[in-house]
């Protein structure tokens, strides 16, 4: 049991192609919080903690499977004049999404959304049975995991291969949900997005020289030669490296050391736009109720507690402060003509393979 008490939430397999060599054996890094760079820092002891899947080994060996696919896809897409595989696609796709939901980012941030809603229900006297702990939160997600997965089959998938003397940096949280669409369009401002969302875009690094995109073909087109796109401009490489700015905890991870001083200077850049709170719970009380529906009136958190206490009925919405980069890679085109579906309701803008029968859904466009 001893042996798995370690346990990263960022794979080593996955570090490793960001190590010295290759090797997996030490790694650069800088550190957001105290602006400092730190050459050569062991791999085994980044991105871990103990027993943070719990002491059954259940998700510990779960997690082998997956990371030993993942470590033979890279193997192949590695190799010179590897041509993109349907199934190298799919293990690609699980292995990202998977990784966007294991972190400890993404857990603590969980953990905190689901502190503040029971903050504000139990006015602050939260009953010890339902205080959520960080690693309770971690077992909860990889139980529902298996029915988010295939939430993301009908993204594309390709490869972009960089051939500038820029490398490509990861995180602590490496694996990146973001939206183009949603950051740039008129209609969703003040919208939350999600894994589902019209738009949706993962970034992830697989190498120093190699990153994954999977977005949304209904509203993005990237040209591709048999599932590669090659890179020749550092201002693309600096826009995916800022989502890892952006996006990460408290670590960035690096191999080549001499740009150390390149890295610094971008996370000084972009420092301003990582958010202060990464979500916002937003209150409201029932105002008026009638054929039509229910009308909810916002009120501040801070007077909510007297409508509780008259017993009146209470909307709490989370918003999502999710960053918005300075700028965008240029690989990622605009499809002429888009599909965004959307019924009016809170639910937002979805994609096609998230659009319900009968629930009223049209294309916007």
């Amino acid at each position: 049991m001893a042996s798995h008490k370690n346990q990263h939430f960022v794979p080593r397999c996955y570090l490793k192609r960001f190590s010295f060599g290759g090797d997996g054996l030490a790694i650069n890094l800088y550190n957001i919080d105290r602006h400092t760079s730190i050459k050569a820092a062991p791999v085994r002891g980044q991105c871990s903690r103990s027993y943070f899947y719990g002491k059954g080994l259940r998700l510990e060996k779960l997690f082998q499977q997956s990371e030993s696919l993942y470590a033979n896809t890279i193997r192949r897409v590695s190799a010179p004049g590897y041509a993109f595989e349907e199934q190298d696609k799919v293990i690609l796709r699980h292995f990202c999404l998977l990784q966007f939901s294991r972190t400890e980012a993404a857990a603590e941030r969980t953990a905190l959304v689901q502190s503040d809603l029971a903050d504000i229900a139990f006015d602050g006297n939260i009953p010890k049975d339902l205080r959520t702990s960080v690693k309770d939160v971690v077992q909860m997600s990889m139980r529902t995991f298996p029915d988010i997965a295939h939430e993301i089959n009908d993204l594309k998938v390709v490869l972009l291969r960089n051939m500038t003397d820029y490398e490509f940096i990861t995180s602590d949280n490496p694996a990146i949900l973001t939206n183009r669409w949603h950051a740039q369009n008129d209609v969703a401002k003040h919208r939350s997005y999600g894994i589902g969302s019209s738009g949706a875009l993962f970034f992830l690094p697989v190498t120093t020289k190699i990153i994954c995109v999977i977005y949304d073909g209904d509203v993005y087109s990237m040209p591709h030669d048999y599932g590669w796109i090659k890179i020749h401009r550092t201002s693309d490489i600096e826009s995916f490296n800022q989502h890892q700015v952006l996006d990460c905890a408290a670590n960035l991870y690096f191999c080549d050391w001499s740009q150390a001083p390149k890295i610094e200077q971008l996370c000084a850049n972009v420092e301003y736009l990582r958010p202060a709170v990464r979500h916002e719970i937003i209150t409201s009380v029932l105002e008026q109720e009638d054929d039509r529906g229910q009308t909810f009136r916002v009120l501040d958190r801070d007077v909510i507690g007297k409508y509780r206490e008259n017993h009146n009925e209470i909307l709490l919405h989370v918003k999502g402060n999710r960053p918005r980069p300075a700028h965008w890679p240029s690989v990622i085109k605009w499809r002429e003509k888009k599909r965004v579906y959307s019924n009016g309701s809170g639910v937002g803008f979805v994609r096609r393979s998230q659009v319900e029968e009968g629930r009223g859904y049209k294309n916007i466009y």
